[in-house]
């Protein structure tokens, strides 16, 4: 009985464990312009992904650039940039979609 209930409270631990890996800090964005938020790339196919993305109480826009990434000067990466909707300030939700149905949450301080 006692091994049971240690090994529960060890399968509960982990589980534990497992969800803190997976919260994002809370990225702090100045009102009044576009910041980036993320940015995407492909080292082994230098492929552009589709990025696309929504936000509680702003918007997202994506743009192509080339960044310093994978050893390489030149690669390319598309950046989501995030802009407050007018007025707004206080912690928003930002969700980041690309290639076809991956997504990430990205937690924000609008200052």
């Amino acid at each position: 009985m006692i091994k049971a209930i240690y090994a529960l409270m060890l399968l509960l631990a982990g589980a534990q464990l497992a969800q803190a890996q997976f919260v994002q800090p809370r990225l702090n964005v100045n009102a009044g312009k576009a910041t980036p938020i993320r940015s995407f790339f492909n080292c082994q196919t230098d492929a552009i992904q589709a990025v696309s993305g929504t936000a509680s109480h702003g918007s997202i826009s994506t743009r192509q650039v080339t960044q310093y990434r994978c050893g390489n000067r030149t690669q390319r990466a598309v950046v989501a940039d995030y802009t407050r909707h007018p007025g707004y300030r206080g912690p928003d939700e930002a969700f980041i979609y690309w290639g076809g149905n991956a997504q990430i949450r990205v937690h924000l301080n609008v200052q």
